[in-house]
């Protein structure tokens, strides 16, 4: 009885299609053909043995897809009875369309595809095309699950109340990363310096076909840097937890690539050639030792795929011949060095610009700068390969710096954010690949190594304007011949430093200052000029120039656009005949010294209540002829 009542509907289907057929000599408007009938339909997510999403197992609410649906038996690209339509998630993962819509009269049945994450314009009228590209920054989970490109399909089927299941399979791949510490690295350490890892050389834009469910096309100039999702944790003596979506696709000529920013110094490791296929998941374990030759050995463990499993080793070494701006965290430093064969070449630096000349600019930005061969930075002939905070095509602009003067002369870019560059044989820094080689290149923080009585300090640099200052407050406990410098508990013993309970500053009083022995090699103590120069260049703003979240103020707030993350830390003062540390919440002063001077007269004085940068001379006890104790900030000379 069933096979014939099967039987009757095909003929009906059949006699039906005729009869359509007779009616118009071609098939061009479902509207003349078919009628809507009175029965809605219904989607829902259909949870299958994979994920549906890149980090969990439903859609979540707020998740958008697309559907189109076909009379069976016709293409995407030929006729349409649901045209897009989008769908969002909501309660006990149900799809609920933007409209509602209704299965067709009669006994016709439908052909369901549908896509994630949805697109407003999306396959053109005579078409089964779809543009499809993964996020170049995955680091944030929105971005991340809007990487994570699926379809769903299911056919022929007949008007009825129940909901339409729709079972996403993922179109694209995930990679995983494991970073396993080497030969005497530990894991412990490696996750407190927290490495900042990137994915270059992947092609992130490809066509997908929708009516043939697979790739048609990727583009090969859409290879860019990808930035992972997810936090490092420890796993037994390993490093887990980051993973990125990429478009399957096979290893390139160019090569795909890890870049590793760990402990300010930037590593390498090439992806072995292998094929990356759709639904899989890729697992690549990285074998992480620090050394002098900035390389990494790269290690496939194994390629994972849903009830596929297939195993593969190799190792690598790569050059670092291209600069990812992404890879460079500035975590350990405001300035980076870029070195070939031991000598620096170029220079990049996070820093504020700011002009008021008619093409004006007041924003942070990623500068690099030609290094010269007496290793001095010129800084005439910068270029801006990012505005962080801009996202008009500004960027690629010019910069240069009157050293003398201070100032800034700015010219706009009109590109995107420049991505990576490269230093040719000339060792010119250029933002396309040169058709000749280019030079192989070490890259590096650049940071202040103070070497005091054979234990390193190490302090961040930033640049601002054309000066370039420690990032942090002076932490020495040795003078710079590295003499033993003396602990002091109270003002008026003589040279010191001071070390408060409950406070990680160091303070030193004018008797130190005196010594010229406080500076780190090749630094100094900033004169008065030196502090008029960086006044003058932030517009006397010393909210720029305060590390925000630290100070409170009801009329001022931090906001640190310079990088300088000045903190309050207080005055060591003498009051009533006691040594005393005031305003360790709201105040930090500096000393200010020129090296000719016999006496100390001022210090430079950041409060909460004002927005000044402001020369102050207290720097006695009332009536004594000893000297309080401040913070020190060293300047290059």
């Amino acid at each position: 009885m069933s096979i014939m009542k099967n039987a009757f509907k095909r003929i009906n289907n059949v006699l039906y299609l005729i009869i359509a057929l007779l009616i118009a000599s071609c098939v061009n408007k479902i509207d003349d053909e078919i009628k809507e009938g009175n029965i809605p339909i219904s989607f829902s997510v259909k949870t299958s043995k994979t994920t549906t999403k890149a980090a969990k197992s439903t859609f979540e609410i707020g998740d958008r897809t697309g559907v189109f649906a076909m009379l069976t038996g016709n293409s995407l690209d030929k006729q349409r009875y649901i045209d897009n339509l989008l769908l969002e998630c909501g309660e006990g993962s149900k799809l609920i369309p933007k409209k509602e819509v209704y299965y067709p009269e009669g006994d016709a049945t439908l052909d369901f595809i549908s896509y994630y994450p949805y697109q407003t314009a999306s396959v053109s009228k005579g078409s089964s095309l779809l543009n499809v590209a993964v996020q170049t920054d995955q680091s944030k989970a929105a971005d991340y699950s809007l990487s994570n490109f699926m379809t769903a399909r299911i056919e022929d089927v007949s008007n009825s109340e129940k909901t339409v299941k729709l079972e996403y399979k993922h179109q694209f791949a995930k990679i995983k990363l494991v970073l396993t510490p080497k030969e005497g690295e530990d894991a412990d350490d490696m996750l407190k310096a927290n490495p900042r890892i990137i994915a270059t050389g992947f092609k992130t834009q490809a066509v997908y076909d929708l009516q043939s469910d697979k790739l048609s096309d990727i583009d090969d100039a859409s290879e860019m840097d990808i930035i992972p999702f997810g936090t490092w944790k420890k796993e037994g003596n390993s490093l887990s937890g980051k993973e990125f979506i990429v478009i399957p696709q096979t290893h390139s000529d160019s090569g795909q690539a890890f870049t590793l920013e760990w402990n300010g110094k930037i590593y390498i490791c090439s992806l072995p050639s292998a094929a990356i296929k759709e639904d899989t998941e890729l697992e690549i374990r990285i074998n992480a030792l620090q050394s002098t030759s900035e390389t990494l050995t790269g290690v496939i463990a194994g390629i994972k795929e849903w009830g596929f499993s297939e195993q593969g080793e190799s190792e690598n070494r790569y050059d670092i011949t291209a600069i990812h701006t992404a890879s460079l965290s500035f975590k350990t430093s405001d300035v980076y060095r870029i070195y070939h064969q031991g000598k620096p070449v170029a220079e990049v630096c996070r820093e504020y610009l700011y002009a008021t000349a008619a093409d004006a600019v007041d924003s942070k930005a990623i500068v690099v700068y030609p290094v010269q061969d007496n290793e001095r930075t010129d800084l005439m002939n910068g270029i801006v390969l990012q505005l962080p905070d801009k996202t008009a095509m500004i960027h690629g602009g010019r910069v240069s710096w009157n050293e003398s003067e201070n100032s800034l002369a700015y010219t706009s870019g009109h590109s995107q954010p420049i991505e990576k560059f490269y230093i040719d044989a000339s060792k010119k820094i250029v933002t396309e690949k040169p058709a000749a080689a280019t030079l192989a290149i070490n890259v590096s923080s650049y940071v202040i190594r103070d070497i005091r009585n054979g234990i390193l300090q190490t302090y961040p640099i930033v640049k601002i304007g054309t000066q370039y200052w420690m990032k942090e407050d002076l932490q020495a406990v040795y003078y710079n011949d590295s003499r033993s410098m003396p602990l002091g508990k109270t003002l008026g013993g003589g040279e010191s430093y001071f070390k408060w309970a409950d406070c990680d500053a160091c303070f030193y009083n004018g008797e130190a200052v005196l010594t010229e022995k406080l500076a780190p090699l090749d630094w100094k103590l900033p004169a008065p000029n030196d502090w008029s120069r960086l006044k003058e260049y932030v517009g006397e703003n010393a909210s720029a120039l305060k590390k925000a979240d630290a100070w409170s103020s009801d009329v001022y707030s931090a906001t640190n656009e310079t990088g300088f993350g000045i903190q309050p830390r207080g005055l060591l003062l003498e009051r009533e005949n006691k040594t005393t540390l005031v305003n360790a919440n709201s105040s930090t002063a500096y000393w200010v010294y020129n090296s000719t001077q016999k006496q100390l007269d001022t210090v430079v004085m950041f409060t909460n209540g004002n927005n000044d940068i402001a020369l102050k001379n207290a720097v006695k006890p009332e009536g004594k002829d000893y000297y309080n104790a401040f913070s020190v900030r060293c300047i290059k000379e």
